[in-house]
């Protein structure tokens, strides 16, 4: 099973790895009209992986100005340019599709104890708590090495012990 999930975790590393240059290249496609392509990318990949491919090639097509702000407005065919960029993001959707294929055939096969792991935007998440919340996967490993103590505060969102202020002259220790 070993060989099994080393080979899975490689075909993870080039899925992201591939998402990573899809989504580099889909910034760079992006900057050319938006002031802030990474603003662009991100907004049309999580609607694109809410809504779906067609949805957010219409939001982009009708509305432009909701994925960020525009560079000196839009030059030329904007019906010719949303077809390139939805091209890019469709590739980018693809290995992200293949990324969450791979992380959860990985995860069966590893049955991990607390919690479920997702892939958000490429990077790994682990799912913790009642109320289910998205731990990157690296902070979800050293969290594993926490004490009971350490985990039960953290999961009932109480704060560490401060320690107390060092006694005054007029205060004693004992009060």
């Amino acid at each position: 099973m070993s060989e099994e999930v080393a080979r899975l975790q490689e075909g993870i590393d080039a899925a992201r790895k591939t998402f990573g240059a899809e989504r580099e290249g889909l910034e760079d496609m992006l900057a050319r009209d938006f002031v802030s392509g990474v603003d662009a990318a991100d907004t049309l990949l999580s609607l694109t992986d809410e809504f779906g491919l067609e949805h957010a090639a219409e939001l982009l097509r009708e509305r432009p100005g909701d994925f960020g702000e525009l560079r000196d407005g839009i030059s030329g065919d904007w019906e010719e340019r949303c077809a390139e960029i939805m091209g890019k993001v469709s590739r980018a959707s693809e290995s992200l599709d293949r990324l969450d294929e791979l992380t959860h055939r990985r995860e069966g096969l590893l049955q991990r104890e607390g919690g479920r792991v997702i892939n958000i935007q490429g990077r790994e998440f682990a799912l913790r708590g009642e109320v289910p919340e998205a731990v990157p996967l690296d902070k979800a490993a050293l969290e594993r090495q926490l004490s009971a103590t350490e985990r039960l505060r953290n999961e009932k969102g109480i704060a560490p012990a401060e320690p107390s202020p060092a006694p005054t002259r007029e205060q004693t220790r004992s009060r």
